[in-house]
C-alpha cells in the first residue's frame, strides 16, 4: 500500500470524527503501526496522546484534546457507534462545564462518566463509574456531555468551592437559561454543605446567585418570567387527558351525531341576545356623535339660507377746501346769514 492510499484511507476514517483516528481504526482499516508511525515521521500525520493521532491541516480548537482522550477510551468505534453504545463515556463535572462554557474553573484532567468499571493508565484522564439515563445527557460539538443541570450537581458533589460553583450556576441561569427549578432541584441534597438550609436548593441558589453578583431584581424578574411549574404541569396533564384516544373518538361520535340543522337554530337563538347587545352599546356610543354632527349641519344649513340686509354706502366726510369760496366777494359772509346760519352761497343784494 502506497503513502497516498494509506493517507485516503485515514482521510476517510478521520472526516467524520474531527479530522482525528485512532490507531485501531487505523489497523482495521489496513494501515500498520509501522505505517503510522512512518507517516507520522513524515509530518502526514501528528501524535496528540497514546493511539490517537491527527491528519495534517485538520482543524484544531481548545476541544481537540478533550476529543482525543473521549476517543481513546473506545478507539475501535466510531463516533456514531459510540453515541449509540448504551455504555457511551459521557463528558463530565469539570470537563462538562468547561464544555458548556460555565464559570471558570480550570480542568485538571479530563473527566468522564461510565456505567462499568474501566481501568485507564493516562493520568490527564479521570473516570466516573455511575449510570446516566438518556435525559441525563446531550450532544455538543459531537460529544456526549452531561446535562447543565446534572453537571452543577455532579460540581456540587465533588465538592468545588462556593465560589466557582456560584460562577457556574451564574452562566447556567443567565446564559444557558437553564430551568431554576432543576437547578434547586439538583442542589438540594448539598445546601448544608454550602451553608443553606438541609434540603434547601432555593435558597442555596439565590445565595449562589447573590455571591456571583447577580442583582437581586434581575432574580427576581427572573423567578416572575419563569411560569410556575405545578401549574403548568397540572395544564399537561389536563391535555394529556383530553388528547386520550378515548376521549377523541367519543368526540368525534358526538359530532357525528349532532343535527346541523338544529344545531346552527341553535346557534342563532343563542347568538341573538349577544348581537341586541351589541346593537346596543353601538347605539348608546354613536348617540352623542350623531347629535354633534345634527347640530353642526343645522347651524350650517341656517346661515347659507338666511338672506343678506343689503348695507348702505357710509357717506363721505365734506372736503373743507372743496367748500371753500373762490370769489373775493364771497370773502365775507353777510352778518344775518351768519346769525342763522342759512348761507346758500348766493351773494346778498345791495
Amino acid at each position: 500500500m502506497t503513502a497516498l492510499n494509506e493517507l485516503n484511507l485515514l482521510s476517510d476514517l478521520a472526516s467524520a470524527q474531527w479530522g482525528l483516528v485512532t490507531a485501531t481504526q487505523a489497523r482495521q482499516a489496513g494501515v500498520t503501526v509501522q505505517q503510522l508511525a512512518r507517516l507520522t515521521s513524515q509530518g502526514a500525520l501528528e501524535r496528540l496522546r497514546h493511539g490517537v493521532y491527527r491528519l495534517a491541516g485538520a482543524p484544531i480548537d481548545s476541544r481537540t484534546e478533550l476529543k482525543a482522550a473521549w476517543l481513546s477510551l473506545a478507539p475501535h468505534l466510531s463516533i456514531d457507534q459510540r453515541l449509540g453504545d448504551s455504555a457511551v463515556a459521557v463528558v463530565s463535572h469539570r470537563s462538562a462545564a468547561d464544555l458548556h462554557q460555565l464559570g471558570d474553573l480550570e480542568a485538571d484532567a479530563f473527566e468522564f462518566s461510565l456505567p462499568s468499571r474501566k481501568q485507564t493508565r493516562d493520568p490527564q484522564i479521570t473516570l466516573h463509574r455511575r449510570h446516566l439515563t438518556p435525559d441525563q445527557w446531550t450532544v455538543v460539538d459531537g460529544l456526549p456531555v452531561t446535562t447543565v443541570p446534572i453537571t452543577i450537581g455532579d460540581l456540587a458533589r465533588s465538592g468545588v468551592d462556593g465560589g466557582h460553583l456560584a460562577g457556574v450556576v451564574r452562566d447556567a441561569v443567565t446564559t444557558k437559561h437553564t430551568d431554576v427549578d432543576q437547578v434547586a432541584t439538583v442542589l438540594a441534597p448539598f445546601a448544608r454543605r454550602y451553608g443553606a438550609g438541609p434540603g434547601q436548593g432555593d435558597q442555596l441558589l439565590r445565595q449562589l446567585l447573590h455571591q456571583a453578583g447577580v442583582p437581586a431584581n434581575t432574580r427576581r424578574v427572573g423567578e416572575l418570567l419563569d411560569p410556575p411549574r405545578p401549574n403548568l404541569t397540572a395544564v399537561q396533564q389536563a391535555l394529556a387527558d383530553a388528547l386520550r384516544p378515548s376521549t377523541t373518538a367519543a368526540l368525534q361520535d358526538a359530532l357525528a351525531a349532532l343535527d346541523t340543522t338544529s344545531l346552527s337554530q341553535a346557534a342563532a337563538e343563542a347568538l341573538a341576545p349577544v348581537a341586541a347587545n351589541l346593537q346596543q352599546v353601538a347605539a348608546a356610543a354613536l348617540a352623542p356623535v350623531a347629535e354633534n354632527l345634527q347640530r353642526t349641519l343645522a347651524q350650517q344649513l341656517t346661515s347659507s339660507l338666511t338672506p343678506q340686509r343689503p348695507t348702505r354706502p357710509k357717506p363721505r366726510p365734506a372736503d373743507p377746501k372743496a367748500a371753500a369760496p373762490t370769489d373775493a366777494n364771497h370773502a365775507t359772509q353777510h352778518p344775518d346769514n351768519a346769525a342763522t346760519g342759512s348761507d346758500n352761497g348766493e351773494p346778498e343784494n345791495a
